[in-house]
Formats: C-alpha cells, sequence, structure tokens
C-alpha cells in the first residue's frame, strides 16, 4: 500500500473525523511523544532531556547510544541557517555540503562517509524528518524552520534505523501544533544582502481535538562570489521559500494522528567552476588560465583578482533549482497493552543544475543536470513491557522509490565538441526489512539488548549515452528522447545483529558496551558514461564496539557523557571522478578496507543559575588497511611514497598511504549562554561559541588542493526579549574571525571545481513579534 497525497480536502476531512470522535483531548497521547526538554538556564539545574535514539521516549542519560542533541531554544541561540550550522559543536561529527551550490550532503560520523555527489547512491548517514527516511540527501534543501529538535546518533544504528545507518543517523523532528491560539513573525536582515522571512501560526481548529500549525520562511541573499566577467555581479547567493502545514488530531483517548504536508523551492545559484588549469604555469595557448580569484585554501589561489571574484559566466535566466512537495502521516496509540507507531510518506523531488548554458565558453565541465524522484515508505513498530524483567520492540519497514537522472554535456571547446553527448539513467529501488529488540532486565540495575534486522532489497538500473554533435541543433537544455537502455538488476540480503548491556550503579551514573554489526547497500553510478562504468558496486560491512558512561555530578548541575569505540570497515565504496569522452564520470568502485577508532567527550554545566557552559572533544584515528586500486596515482606525489602495483587487475596500486577523507584527528568545542533579566526591560541574552577542527583530507588524493587547513569558528548572538517574549530582536556574527579554508574540491583534467568552503564572515540582525 503506498500513502497518497491527501490533497486540498484535508482540512475538511480532518474536521469531518474529529467531529465523529468523543470528547478526547489533542493532548491525551502527551506522554507517548517525545519531550524535548533543554538544558534552560532560567532553572538552576540542568533539565531532564528526552530522546528517541532508540525509537522509543526515554531520559537521554538512560540511553545507552553516543548521541548529540540540539533542541529550538540551542537552534534560536546559534541562528543557525542550514544543517551545518550545529554539526560543527558535535565531537567527531562533520556536516558538510558538497557539489554545485552545496545541494548534496556529506555526514561524516567517525571518520566514515559517503562524500559523493551520485544522485542514485546512499549516504552512510540516513536523515529522518518526521520519522520519514529521506531518499536524497539534501542537506541544503532541509529546512531550518521550526524545528523541535535535531538528533544525531553516533556509531551504526542499523538495526533500528535502517540499512544505510552505517556510521549514525540523523533524526529531525518539526514543531507539533498547540492547543492554543499563538504565533510569531521574524524578519532578518544581513550581510550579502541577505534578508529573511519567517513566520508561524497555530490554530485549534476543533476545541481539545484538532490543532494546525502553519509554518512558512522566505530567504534571499547575493552571495559572496563576485563574476570577473559580469562586472562584479553577484553569485551563489540564496533564494528558496519553504511552506508547512502540520496537523495534529486526537481520535480517540490514547490515540492521535500527525500529518505534515511541505513544499519547498530552491533558487539559489551554483558555486563556482575554473573550467581550466589550475595555475597559470600549466596554461597553454588551447586552454588558457582562467582566474578564479583569491579563493583562500591550502595553497591559496594567487590571481590577481580579489578573494572570491571568479570567472563564471552569468546566464540569463535559471542556474539552478529544487522543488520538492513531502507529505508525511502518523498514528501513535495503545494497543493491547503496548505502543503502537505507524508512519507513511511520500515525497517528489525535483532538481537541477546548469554550469554555463550561455553559449558553453568555458573549455570545460559545461552540463545540465536533472533529477526526478519520487519515493514512497512506510514504517510500523511496536513496544510493550512484558512483566517486571522484559520489554519488546518489533517493526517492518518498506521503501519503493523511482529516480530519474539526466545530464547533458555540451562542451564548444573545439577538441571535445563532437564529444558532447546526454546520459540518462533511472532506477527503482524496493526495499524490505523486519526488525526486533528484546530487552532483559535480569535487575534493577542492569539491561542487556540483543536485535537484529534482516533486510531485503533490489534495484533495477537502465542507463543510455546519446551522442548530441553541433549538427542536431538542439538547445543544450532539451534532453533528446531514448528509445532503448542499457538495463541491470542486483539484489541483497542482509541480517544486522547488535547486542548492547548497560549498568546503572547509582541514580545519574550509567556505563554500557556494545558490539553492532551494520550494512550499506550497493548499486549503481549515474555519472556514468555506460552500464560497464556504472557499476554494479558492493555493499558496505562494519562492525564496531563501543563502551561509553553517562553521568551526572554536583546535584544535576553538571553532565558529563564519554565514549571509546572502534570501527572495522570492509568493500567501502570509493568515488573516482575522470573525464571519459566528454562526459564526467563517477565511477564508484569497493576497493578499500580501513579501520577509525576514538573517543569523545561531552559536557554541559549549569554553575549558576543563567549561565551555560557546553565543552565537547573527539579525538579520531583514521587509515585504510587496505587499498587496491586505480584511482589515478601510478606515481608518487610529494610527501607520500611511490605507489606499488597490486592485485590482478592492470593499472591498480596500493594506495594504504593515502589518508581517510574527512576524518579529522582533533575537533573541540566550547559554547557559554549567559541569560540576565532586566526586570521591566525584559531579559537580554548572550551566546557565544568557538569550534576548532584539525587540518584535513577532503578527499582520497594526496594533492594539496584536497587538503584543508586547520580551522577555528567563532561565533556569537545577543537577543533581547520583552517580558512574556512578545518583542524580540537578535544580533549575530559566524565566523567572526574570517578563517576561511577550503573544503571540498575536485580537479578532473583541467578542470578545477570549488565544491564549497567555509563562508566568510557573516553578521546580521533580526527582530521579531510574538502573538
Amino acid at each position: 500500500m503506498r500513502l497518497h497525497p491527501l490533497g486540498p480536502h484535508l482540512g475538511h476531512l480532518l474536521i469531518v473525523i474529529a467531529s465523529l470522535c468523543g470528547p478526547v483531548s489533542v493532548l491525551a497521547n502527551e506522554s507517548s511523544r517525545p519531550q524535548y526538554v533543554s538544558s534552560d538556564p532560567a532553572i538552576e539545574t540542568l533539565a531532564e532531556t528526552i530522546v528517541t535514539a532508540r525509537r522509543r521516549t526515554e531520559p537521554l542519560q538512560d540511553t545507552p547510544v553516543a548521541v548529540s542533541i540540539v533542541d529550538a531554544q540551542l537552534l534560536d541561540a546559534r541562528v543557525a541557517s542550514t544543517i551545518v550550522d550545529f554539526g560543527k559543536s558535535m565531537p567527531n561529527v562533520r556536516l558538510d555540503s558538497v557539489g554545485p551550490q552545496g545541494r548534496a550532503g556529506m555526514l561524516a560520523i567517525r571518520g566514515v562517509n559517503y562524500a559523493s555527489t551520485n544522485q542514485a547512491g546512499d549516504p552512510s548517514t540516513p536523515l529522518y524528518i518526521d520519522g520519514i527516511y529521506q531518499s536524497l540527501s539534501k542537506l541544503s534543501a532541509i529546512p531550518m524552520l521550526d524545528l523541535e529538535t535535531v538528533e544525531v546518533l553516533r556509531g551504526p544504528q542499523v538495526t533500528l534505523f535502517g540499512r544505510n545507518a552505517f556510521a549514525g543517523a540523523v533524526n529531525i523532528r518539526t514543531r507539533r501544533p498547540s492547543s492554543e491560539f499563538g504565533g510569531s513573525v521574524e524578519l532578518k536582515v544581513g550581510n550579502f544582502g541577505r534578508n529573511e522571512v519567517r513566520t508561524a501560526i497555530d490554530l485549534p481548529v476543533v476545541s481539545d481535538r484538532l490543532a494546525v500549525r502553519l509554518a512558512a520562511m522566505n530567504t534571499q541573499s547575493d552571495g559572496y562570489f563576485r563574476s570577473i566577467r559580469n562586472g562584479g555581479a553577484p553569485l551563489g547567493g540564496d533564494g528558496h521559500t519553504v511552506a508547512r502545514l502540520n496537523a495534529l488530531l486526537a481520535i480517540a483517548p490514547g490515540w492521535e494522528v500527525f500529518v505534515k504536508y511541505e513544499v519547498i523551492r530552491d533558487r539559489g545559484d551554483p558555486s563556482p567552476v575554473q573550467n581550466a588549469s589550475t595555475t597559470a604555469a600549466q596554461a597553454t595557448t588551447a586552454i588558457p588560465s582562467q582566474p578564479i580569484g583569491n579563493i583562500p585554501g591550502d595553497p591559496p589561489n594567487f590571481f590577481v583578482y580579489p578573494r572570491f571574484w571568479t570567472d563564471v559566466t552569468i546566464p540569463e535566466g535559471q542556474r539552478s533549482f529544487i522543488d520538492q512537495q513531502a507529505w508525511a502521516l502518523e498514528l501513535v496509540g495503545q494497543f493491547a497493552g503496548g505502543e503502537l507507531h505507524w508512519t507513511g510518506g511520500l515525497q517528489r523531488t525535483n532538481d537541477g543544475v546548469i554550469v554555463d548554458p550561455a553559449g558553453g565558453k568555458l573549455a570545460y565541465n559545461n552540463q545540465y543536470f536533472r533529477t526526478d524522484l519520487e519515493s514512497h515508505s512506510q514504517e510500523v513498530r511496536y513496544l510493550r513491557e512484558l512483566g517486571r524483567r522484559w520489554q519488546v520492540l518489533v517493526g517492518a519497514h518498506y521503501l519503493d522509490d523511482d529516480l530519474d537522472y539526466g545530464n547533458i554535456t555540451y562542451s564548444q571547446y573545439a577538441p571535445l565538441v563532437n564529444a558532447n553527448a546526454q546520459v540518462r539513467a533511472l532506477q527503482r529501488r524496493r526495499g524490505k526489512a523486519v526488525f526486533a529488540e528484546f530487552e532483559y532486565r535480569p535487575a534493577d540495575t542492569v539491561r542487556v539488548n540483543v536485535a537484529g534486522r534482516q533486510m531485503w532489497e533490489d534495484k533495477d538500473f537502465a542507463i543510455r549515452r546519446t551522442p548530441r554533435p553541433p549538427s542536431l541543433g538542439v538547445a543544450p537544455g532539451v534532453f533528446l528522447p531514448v528509445t532503448s537502455y542499457e538495463t541491470a538488476r542486483i539484489a541483497w540480503t542482509d541480517f544486522s545483529p547488535a547486542v548492547s548491556i548497560d549498568w546503572r550503579p547509582r541514580d545519574g551514573l550509567m556505563t554500557y558496551a556494545s558490539w553492532t554489526h551494520g550494512f550499506k547497500s550497493g548499486g549503481f553510478a549515474v555519472q556514468a558514461s555506460s552500464l560497464s562504468t556504472a557499476g554494479p558496486y558492493d555493499p558496505e560491512e562494519i562492525e564496531t564496539v563501543e563502551v561509553g558512561v553517562k553521568s551526572t555530578w554536583l546535584d544535576d548541575k553538571l553532565r558529563v557523557n564519554a565514549a571509546l569505540f572502534r570501527n572495522d570497515l570492509r568493500n567501502l565504496q570509493r568515488t573516482v571522478n575522470r573525464t571519459q569522452n566528454g562526459v564526467l564520470v563517477n565511477r564508484v568502485f569497493n576497493a578499500a578496507s580501513a579501520v577509525t577508532q576514538g573517543a569523545e567527550l561531552e559536557l554541559e554545566w549549569q554553575p549558576q543559575m543563567g549561565i551555560i557552559w557546553r565543552a565537547s572533544a573527539g579525538w579520531l584515528e583514521a587509515g585504510y588497511r587496505e587499498f587496491c586500486a586505480n584511482i589515478g596515482f601510478p606515481g608518487g606525489v610529494s610527501g607520500f611514497p611511490i605507489a606499488q602495483p597490486c592485485g590482478t587487475v592492470a593499472g591498480n596500486v596500493d594506495n594504504r598511504y593515502l589518508p581517510l577523507f574527512n576524518a579529522p584527528e582533533w575537533q573541540a568545542s566550547v559554547s557559554g549562554t549567559w541569560t540576565r533579566g532586566l526586570g521591566d526591560a525584559g531579559e537580554v541574552r548572550a551566546h557565544v561559541e568557538v569550534n576548532h577542527t584539525a587540518p584535513l583530507y577532503t578527499e582520497d588524493r594526496p594533492y594539496p588542493l584536497a587538503r584543508r587547513s586547520d580551522l577555528t569558528l567563532l561565533d556569537a548572538s545577543v537577543q533581547w526579549r520583552s517580558p512574556e517574549s512578545r518583542y524580540f530582536a537578535t544580533l549575530y556574527v559566524h565566523n567572526a574571525a574570517n578563517d576561511i579554508e577550503t573544503q571540498q574540491s575536485i580537479r578532473s583534467g583541467n578542470t578545477l571545481t570549488v565544491y564549497a568552503h567555509t563562508p566568510p564572515r557573516r553578521y546580521g540582525v533580526s527582530f521579531g513579534v510574538k502573538f
């Protein structure tokens, strides 16, 4: 069964259902939903925080999982604009955006990640929004709008979150409606032409039965790039609109229905592309050097133009887009002595990127990308206590999605004119799984958990490359019809078990140990020139051992959580980026095994009312154990040994010396929040946060362009609120020290694409009113 959109009659349908119900409260099942209580500086001790890291509601300090949580209050203090803004404060977690315009998401947890822009691939860390698995990792398309909480789970979570919770999981929850009328409007302005409007309103449609929350935002900015060719015109700005409807309906005592409909429209600019030699010394008369400005990095680019000036043609019309609609439906209730959860979701996403469609004036990489996705998912799970000693959680999951990908290359550079072509790829993925977790409590202070997930998955894939010589006279952005495809089908099954034990010798102290086997799907690469270059590639596997301690001290004013872990990874999927016949090919293959191990620490301290200190630190040792593949390094690179031949495939070399990418040795953060009352004038709150990341490599390449230096970010905000918080105003600055480093880059032939780098200093002010 598939979940179908309810359309414009949703509100009428919910009102009719509510009118047929008895006198139940919209908050009747409040105890069954997670109550995210932050560390409020207005109280004297740290408040208890409830999480859903184990697919049930329980206190953070009683959860035998390494999990970091950011609630609405902390998001507000940080003035977070994207999901990347809060990941930098979590130990051994990196949330970065990659690809032109930063549309694809790279979530690296404990040195495990899948930093590929392959639209048909699966991330190592899945995103769940309101219980719905996100089939595409589109970080910038996830609006930081009206969020209730964000949970980041570190370490494999395959048994309860699915086959691709390989490195961890991100669980996002939007705000639920209130049974009381109210709302807010906020206006934000800042440098680089940023302006943003946010609004939300709660409507109690049927008293004590049906409540609706409407939220919307519109964000525009000029971006901090400037075009050399267009007289300094801005490039790289934001332009997106989000609207969301959340409805909460009490249908019977202990039963409620949550419905969500969301629309996202994104029209941001792509990142700049230097389609020529990377230095003037490498330029030739056939491929002249095209300056990209002084883009900071390691080493920096010393062209004569100012910082962030780029040699990119800005064409007329739209350069990039994302259009997404999402529906979610959740049913929660008490059934047969336990708690039943059913969720269903439907997502439709269309996105594309246009690179220099104004005539192919650049030497390489003049392309048009387009992706259409429709994804259906459903999950049901049931939790029940069996006496004093046992608890059981059982469930099933189903996913069915269809992907249509297109790529057109249309360079007018003479050597490549006859190589112009289009690639069309289709993929249908069907996944099914059943899972269970049994908890046994031999004593009141000891719990033993045994869990497992059995998964079945298959993918049908089709691809066709069609030449597009100039004689066709077809517009660059128009796809030619495809009458036949090269086709293939692959299927996997996997059983992923997990075992954990925890001990609570006293109130406020828990130690735990766990072992987990994880699995991540294989598949095909859509940016390919033929079926043979598309794959397939095999699944990855991981085994993790983790021990940790969670404790509170000083009369619940100090919270200390720590963990040690070791990941053993096999059949790692790695991407090679090359140009074949004028087509940029992202070849994915299994050619590596690795070990990552490290330690994590999180502290939260409230020494007195109105003051909270937070700190985190992560240490990581990550390296390849085996890496035999032809990835373009037949000889040595400065600072690295000469690669020796290996394996049975011609051209393969031993790449074990390469660094594991996006795995910094150290990450640390310190932040403080101060709240002070002003009597009849309200209150003022100040927040300061410093984050440091050690040097890291951003891809499997020892080239200097793939290395990013250490980075220190300083963010701060000051907020004033009137009595009863009716009016508020905020001053903020991000990256106050203006420390800028290249974070993602790729070099293919003579093409350098600056994928993403730390944005420069951004500051602004916001004003708002609540009613």
